[in-house]
């Protein structure tokens, strides 16, 4: 994928359906027409030109960016079906195989080649690298550099032009295995390399490949990309984790992680991924096989993005509390019907209350009765737009149970033979859940059960019990998770 130094236009080399250009506003790619099969493609220095590697018609084509016409054709060889393309100074390199990108049987050669555009002529590199990704810079004309796609014991490769002639100046074994994608600075100090089965982004001198700065990641990497200034370097997440990671130049952990919704089995494509000028958006294309295959070009927003969200100081589950999400976009208030996604979560529980519009301060406000006690969480999801990265903000709250009303009185009754009828009477107020209650009377004697039972919503629990002296009962509810525990005493004698 490349991208013009304006940002206005990016383009796809979408294999059997040629090469697609997704204008800044559009919402669906366009076709290139008098492209075929494309393979490769590489932005060119003039910012102008797109260099296509075409393997079916064994040649690299140079397409107009403003008029979309193929401004030149150059034949590579009856034998050469050319991939991978990068530009240096007069040259372009090229990747090729037969087999790998045109798909066919014959036992042709892969390797490396350079284009010289001003002669036609077409210098093949030493060696015969399979699956070769190549990249190159104007910064450091003459260079280019190899590795191998997805090969488990690989280099990373210097050529050099100066001579006229294309040799291997320095190699280097690069201690990881799967490289994925080569992608040189704009200031051609730095080569950066990414593997689908390490979690980092390597760096090397482009001098004389001398290790730098290792990128952690958190996942493996798919794809690599520069800020038209250097100072910022980017990498896809190959699946299940599809993210974009933003790093400052010698900063190994991430500033920005930006989510990618790709959807089921869409992952980031191979060497598909560009960065805006001021590394403020990526633009990532992805594959769905299944769909036949299916192409997309999605625009992440990279620049910060924060939500908060505040509210009451204690609230009580069931009854309802008001809450305030606030969204700052760049560090400013979120434009008025910017979607805002209001969570309502639990470990293990996660409830969508909605997805609100923000008022012209940034701003939802939302209301909720928590449904049970305890520490709750409501958090205001952001999912990033095409401008800004996602982000969450959370407010923690303690929720307290209902308070519960419960009280126990002794009902007399008749007297005979020092013996009083009466009846044990348990009045219990509104609750949420259950309304069992047990009942205990305690005598000089000990303290024995009187009942258990549920009380009544529409009056008191009423139990008989005859007492013969001084008697205390107690009267027990023990709560759930949305009231409270409650304890009530009366003392009666006959």
């Amino acid at each position: 994928m490349a991208q013009t130094p304006d940002n206005s236009r990016v383009f796809l080399a979408a294999g059997d359906d040629g090469l697609f250009v997704v204008d800044a506003d559009a919402t669906a790619p366009r076709h290139v027409d008098g492209i075929g099969r494309a393979m490769g493609v590489e932005m060119g220095a003039d910012g102008r030109t797109v260099w296509v590697g075409l393997p079916r018609d064994r040649q690299i084509a140079a397409v107009d960016t403003t008029t979309l016409t193929v401004r030149a054709r150059y034949d590579v060889g009856s034998d050469l079906c050319p991939g991978d393309v990068a530009q240096t100074g007069p040259y372009v390199a090229f990747s090729f195989s037969c087999i790998l990108y045109n798909d066919e049987s014959t036992p042709l050669p892969s390797g490396v080649g350079v284009l010289d555009t001003r002669t036609g002529v077409v210098l093949r590199a030493p060696g015969d690298p399979w699956k070769a990704i190549v990249a190159a810079s104007s910064a450091v004309p003459g260079r280019v550099f190899v590795t191998q796609y997805l090969m488990h014991e690989v280099t990373l490769d210097l050529l050099d032009l100066s001579s006229g002639s294309l040799q291997l100046t320095h190699y280097r074994k690069l201690g990881m295995a799967d490289p994925t994608d080569l992608a040189v600075s704009p200031d051609g100090s730095l080569v950066a390399v990414s593997g689908a089965e390490h979690a980092t982004v390597a760096t090397f001198a482009t001098s004389d490949l001398s290790p730098s700065t290792s990128y952690q990641a958190p996942c493996p990497t798919r794809a690599v990309a520069w800020s038209a200034d250097s100072s910022r370097l980017a990498a896809s997440c190959n699946l299940p984790d599809t993210k974009v990671l933003l790093y400052d130049r010698g900063n190994s952990d991430p500033v920005t992680t930006a989510r990618l919704e790709l959807g089921p089995r869409r992952a980031p494509d191979y060497r598909d991924l560009v960065l805006d000028s001021d590394a403020g958006r990526a633009i990532v294309a992805s594959r769905a096989e299944e769909e036949g295959p299916m192409h997309y070009v999605d625009r992440v927003g990279l620049r910060p993005a924060a939500a908060t969200v505040t509210g009451p100081a204690t609230a009580t589950c069931t009854r309802t509390a008001s809450f305030t999400a606030k969204l700052l976009l760049g560090g400013v208030p979120a434009p008025a019907g910017t979607p805002l996604s209001i969570y309502r979560e639990q470990p293990y529980n996660s409830t969508l209350l909605g997805t609100f519009p923000t008022d012209s301060t940034g701003t939802v406000i939302f209301t909720d009765a928590p449904p049970s006690s305890g520490a709750w969480s409501y958090r205001a999801h952001f999912a990033g737009n095409q401008n800004y990265t996602w982000t969450d903000g959370a407010y923690s709250l303690q929720v307290d149970k209902l308070p519960t009303s419960l009280s126990v009185t002794y009902q007399t009754g008749k007297t005979r033979r020092h013996t009083n009828y009466g009846s044990v009477v348990v009045t219990l107020g509104p609750t949420v859940g259950h309304r069992l209650v047990t009942v205990t009377a305690t005598t000089g004697a000990g303290t024995v059960p009187v009942t258990s039972a549920s009380v009544p919503t529409d009056g008191p629990l009423v139990v008989s019990y005859p007492i013969t002296g001084p008697t205390t009962f107690t009267a027990t509810y023990d709560g759930n998770i949305w009231q409270q525990a409650a304890n009530a005493m009366t003392t009666a004698s006959p």
